[in-house]
């Protein structure tokens, strides 16, 4: 093995090791709570030793941060790119809601870890949660503000809000009733009040 084989070994590894450390922090984080995990048992999940997650990390709340912020981020990558594919103001409020639900159908381990940090669950800690759902509603207020009928940028904003509202709360209710549903199902729902909005020309 050359040298820059052991180089690439090496940052190989420890990303591993570092992926291998925040997933399993996720893991406990969502069923446990911020408060309710310990360093002792994220590495003992991991693999690894304390002093190992101390290197890559300052601290547990510097490990829970990180997590949250990584997580919005591919959530919002999720949302963006199905918008980009959308042509009409149907197609990318559809394609909005498609990335926001795909995203948590396939990450519900996010899901109560996000709620705890936007509820205040987590004391002594800045609310990351909050500022990227705001980025989130904005882009489906814009989405809103481009429609043909004369929407004003509080009726556009107040639709992005109800809008992201019901996805939230299928998504709440099928954390507190574990009841299943599928990205299918919503978007369908959502696409027969989308027509109807339209229709009657409210948007």
């Amino acid at each position: 093995m050359n040298f820059f084989e052991k180089v690439i070994y090496l940052l190989v590894g420890k990303m591993e090791v570092k992926e291998r450390i925040e997933k399993s922090a996720l893991k406990l984080f969502s069923e446990k709570g911020y408060r309710g995990t310990s360093m002792r048992e994220i590495a003992k999940m991991a693999g690894v030793t304390k002093p190992t997650i101390y290197y890559y990390f300052k601290d547990k709340e510097d490990l829970f941060e990180t997590i949250l912020k990584d997580e919005l981020s591919e959530l919002l990558r999720s949302v963006e790119e199905k918008i980009s594919v959308g042509k009409s103001v149907e197609e990318k409020i559809l394609g909005f809601a498609q990335g926001y639900l795909g995203y948590f159908k396939s990450r519900q381990e996010i899901v109560s870890v996000i709620l705890a940090e936007l509820l205040g669950f987590v004391e002594g800690k800045k609310v990351i949660a909050r500022d990227y759902l705001r980025s989130i509603i904005e882009k489906a207020k814009n989405i809103f503000a481009e429609t043909k009928g004369s929407l004003s940028e509080v009726e556009a904003e107040n639709l992005a809000l109800s809008w992201v509202g019901y996805l939230n709360m299928v998504i709440l209710n099928s954390l507190m009733l574990k009841k299943d549903w599928s990205v299918e199902e919503v978007t369908g729902t959502l696409k027969t009040v989308l027509h109807f909005l339209i229709q009657h020309r409210l948007i």
